[in-house]
């Protein structure tokens, strides 16, 4: 089992600003396949996608999402159609598990060694306050590649280290 994030934070490692905003986030044409940031290479690597709970309920209202076509599940401590608890990620049966969002989720999941690729963007804007991807990480990843994708953004492979 493969446990792999794709995410964008700000330079101050925030991955929405205030109120939940996202407008940091460059936008492109989601059909243009040469903009996609390696998104669909990405996700046609996965075979199902979690998310946490407040990640959900921010982008169940979106317009329909690539992620539509992936069994998903929501880790929560409630009940639900398609929520989990935490404790039962690993009996998922899938073997190569897309965090979308969250976090908290990513954190908990990196700190129990359980994330093994992040493929990070980091978009060269501070924005002071938010919601941050790393709190309280205290574990090493390697570099596995670094790639300048727009003049305010870099794309950095990682790699947990074992």
């Amino acid at each position: 089992m493969t446990i792999k994030t794709f995410i964008a934070m700000s330079l101050d490692g925030y991955i929405a600003g205030k109120e939940d905003d996202l407008s940091f986030l460059p936008t492109e044409d989601p059909n243009n396949l040469e903009n996609d940031f390696g998104y669909r290479f990405f996700y046609e690597s996965c075979d199902c996608i979690i998310m946490g709970r407040r990640t959900y309920e921010i982008t169940k209202d979106f317009p329909k999402q690539s992620f539509e076509n992936l069994p998903t599940y929501i880790v929560s401590s409630e009940d639900g159609e398609n929520f989990i608890n935490y404790k039962n990620i690993l009996n998922i049966p899938h073997q190569n598990i897309y965090v979308l969002g969250g976090g908290v989720l990513i954190s908990s999941l990196i700190n129990d060694k359980l994330i093994d690729d992040i493929e990070l963007f980091i978009v060269s804007t501070v924005l002071g306050e938010g919601i941050p991807l790393f709190k309280d990480i205290h574990i090493e990843f390697e570099v596995i590649s670094t790639k300048q994708v727009l003049n305010n953004m870099t794309h950095l492979s990682l790699r947990r280290k074992k």
